[in-house]
């Protein structure tokens, strides 16, 4: 079994839901005292942004605010693909980045991170679990699945 993050290809995987994975843009407080707050995107073109390599949606950032469904290609000085590094790199006020909540939460709550341009909404992905087709499912990846789809909807609940 692995977790996927995104829109799933046709297989002949089976693909469970376990929950919504909601994005925000989000910056170090240290980046926005010296580089200032974008308040559109069209801003954004006046900013580094961070970028996560593996993004399956593509290199653009789309959003749906004020006019609509809008898109722009990050500008920014700096790809990876790991998220964690990413995330390090906001922390160090080096960028802004994209990023799925249940790995800012923390950051968000602390101020370690805010939120910006929240009039914007990013589009919503799902988290799955994909797995062989089976006739019967071991009773051990059920629990699991069940204890994941627990966990992360508790987790999707509390921003």
């Amino acid at each position: 079994m692995v977790l996927r993050i995104g829109a799933l290809s046709d297989s002949n995987l089976i693909a469970r839901k376990l929950s919504p994975c909601r994005s925000v843009v989000c910056v170090s407080p240290g980046y926005l005292e010296i580089n200032g707050t974008p308040e559109t995107l069209a801003e954004l073109k006046q900013h580094n942004c961070l970028y996560y390599s593996y993004f399956r949606a593509g290199i653009e950032w789309v959003f749906d605010g004020p006019n609509g469904i809008e898109r722009i290609k990050p500008e920014g000085n700096i790809q990876v693909n790991n998220s964690e590094v990413l995330k390090q790199l906001m922390l160090d006020g080096v960028g802004i980045g994209q990023m799925p909540l249940f790995l800012v939460e923390s950051e968000l709550a602390s101020g370690e991170l805010v939120p910006i341009l929240e009039q914007y909404h990013l589009p919503e992905h799902g988290i799955y679990a994909v797995y062989p087709q089976k006739a019967f499912m071991p009773a051990k990846l059920k629990v699991f699945l069940d204890f994941l789809e627990q966990k992360l909807n508790l987790k999707s609940q509390s921003w």
